[in-house]
């Protein structure tokens, strides 16, 4: 099994970097004059919760599909959490 190269895992945090900079620029857009530490609990909350219903979904598939089902939700979550 080969594993990841380097060049591969700095492409991802650049991307999550870069999604999270994004996302900063349009909270702070859509709620004008609030504290970094409230967007950042915005963020928090609003990452898990989606990390939540993804793990009811795959849950629900692992369910039906065990095999299938639980890489998935493992994939996900990972995904999710970079």
């Amino acid at each position: 099994m080969e594993l990841a190269r380097p060049s591969v895992i700095v492409g991802l945090v650049e991307g999550a970097q870069e999604r999270a900079r994004r996302r900063v620029a349009s909270l702070r857009t859509e709620f004008l004059g609030e504290e970094d530490f409230a967007l950042g609990e915005r963020l928090v909350r609003s990452a898990a919760n989606r990390a939540g219903l993804w793990g009811a979904a795959t849950g629900t598939l692992a369910l039906i599909a065990l095999p299938v089902g639980l890489p998935a939700g493992v994939a996900v979550s990972l995904a999710l959490e970079a």
